[in-house]
């Protein structure tokens, strides 16, 4: 389900049980959400009955204190008070100019109205000013007095939560939301979304792997995607192309000018956090609320590990700007400069995992099939790879294949690595696979089989390059489908 009408639905079920009218969204510079906002527009409608929707009003620090009457001009405009009386002279806040409306409201019986405030992204700017916003439009929910229409207030910006707590802590104020009730962080989009805007930005060269790719290398981040969809020629999308791409972006495009604006003012214990994510740590998250802030700036992700939670860097294009920026985040020392980027793996597993889903499906099928065989030339008692692929080992002893087998298993079940219902054939390598098909080939003096075993010696150099978590291109993977339609050809063909 997409993240946008995961999240309205998530509204909706709080708007019908009453609990709570008013919703904040926190998320990283660029990361959608002004796209969101728009979403939600256009579905609350559909999930809630009789919704309208004011907004969404892009509110800079400065601008907060005027929202009141942008919002009174709303209603204004669209019929929701008389023409008369205007909007009183003196400066009314967000609650006030709802206090002042709540009686001059033209509205029938059950109508929910949602007010969708997008505020400039800031995490450590004004936060005097975010807290009052915060504080006032949920104090509505109390004050709130008008039967006839449902208020609520969806708020989306880029805050650092733990600076918000000790400001509200340092007013004496109540905290606005409650963790997984009326607030959401929001990562940005995923690999479904990510895919669409690919095949929009890219409809000629659109592929459902390269959008998991590109999904992945920015972590679901719209705008660095498409900055690095402008990076590549037109007709020259791939693997490599977008791996470059990613890296130039990050050194050198506007997006990350616009987060390091942001990770600029991270507070000292989220740049300690950090420096450790810099030296390859998955820091476990209750060492410190820094990482709500990581979190909250696009920098780190969450994973569960065993019983813990555990950060680090969200996406490749996360941890090269922070990487290329070490001196302008406060970052470099001896050791965090001498760590070489072209010696650190990217977070690219896309390819890899299709190429391994590949390589699962041909070795199962050459293996069953060689198994098919073997059953009917096998007495019932006897192991199927009795006597095949004879080698002297290094003590200069004759072992056949099912010997070889038999000692994998053993010690992968002293180990606890395999099941005891793994057959036999399993425990044979890529190229004693193909050996064996060759072998029965010549035996047979058949050309399928031979076929066969060519293509799967032919896949066993890219298995151990997929095996060893080398990255791999579009050419590697499309050997894989050469190979593919190959194998299945001699499979099909009666022998």
């Amino acid at each position: 389900m997409e993240p946008s009408i995961e999240l309205t639905r998530q509204l909706a079920k709080i708007t019908s049980a009453k609990t709570a009218t008013t919703f904040y969204v926190n998320g990283a510079p660029g990361s959608g959400k002004t796209h969101l906002l728009n979403r939600l527009g256009e579905q609350l409608p559909i999930e809630i009955p009789r919704s309208v929707m004011l907004g969404p009003y892009a509110v800079a620090d400065d601008e907060i204190a005027a929202l009141g009457q942008r919002i009174a001009t709303t209603c204004l405009e669209t019929g929701f008070i008389e023409p008369e009386p205007a909007y009183p002279t003196g400066s009314l806040d967000l609650a006030e100019t709802w206090l002042w409306l709540q009686d001059k409201l033209i509205a029938s019986n059950g109508l929910s109205l949602f007010v969708l405030i997008d505020l400039t992204d800031h995490l450590h700017a004004n936060l005097t000013a975010l807290t009052a916003l915060l504080s006032i439009a949920r104090s509505l929910e109390n004050r709130w007095e008008y039967s006839k229409i449902r208020l609520h207030h969806i708020i989306v910006g880029c805050w650092d939560p733990p600076a918000l707590e000790r400001s509200y802590r340092q007013a004496s104020t109540s905290f606005p939301y409650t963790l997984g009730h009326n607030y959401r962080l929001w990562t940005g989009l995923d690999a479904t979304e990510m895919s669409g805007l690919l095949k929009h930005a890219r409809p000629q060269e659109f592929s459902p792997l390269l959008g998991r790719l590109l999904n992945e290398l920015t972590g679901g981040h719209p705008r660095a995607a498409l900055e690095i969809l402008d990076a590549v020629p037109p007709g020259k999308l791939s693997v490599a192309t977008l791996l470059a791409a990613t890296r130039a972006t990050a050194q050198a495009g506007a997006t990350t000018q616009m987060l390091l604006t942001v990770w600029q003012t991270l507070d000292p214990e989220a740049r300690s956090l950090l420096r450790a994510l810099v030296m390859q740590r998955h820091v476990a998250t209750f060492t410190s609320p820094a990482s709500d802030t990581l979190l909250a700036a696009g920098i780190a992700r969450m994973d569960r590990i065993g019983k813990a939670d555990y950060i680090s860097f969200r996406a490749w294009f996360a941890e090269l700007i922070v990487r290329q920026n070490l001196a302008a985040l406060a970052l470099a020392d001896d050791q965090t400069t001498r760590i070489r980027i072209d010696e650190l793996t990217p977070d690219v597993s896309e390819f890899s995992l299709e190429a391994y889903r590949l390589i699962y499906d041909l070795e199962n099928a050459a293996r069953n099939f060689v198994a098919a065989y073997l059953c009917q030339h096998t007495a019932n008692q006897e192991p199927l790879l009795a006597g095949h692929l004879p080698k002297t080992n290094q003590k200069n002893i004759s072992e056949d294949a099912h010997t070889r087998a038999a000692d994998w298993r053993q010690r992968a079940l002293n180990k606890k690595l395999t099941a005891e219902s793994s057959p036999s054939l399993t425990y044979l390598s890529t190229r004693e696979l193909a050996e064996l098909l060759w072998d029965i080939g010549i035996a047979l003096g058949s050309d399928q089989w031979k076929q066969i075993a060519r293509a799967l010696d032919d896949l066993a150099p890219v298995r151990d390059v997929v095996m060893h978590n080398q990255i791999i291109d579009d050419h590697a993977l499309e050997r894989i489908y050469t190979l593919q339609a190959a194998i299945y050809a001699a499979l099909s063909k009666p022998g």
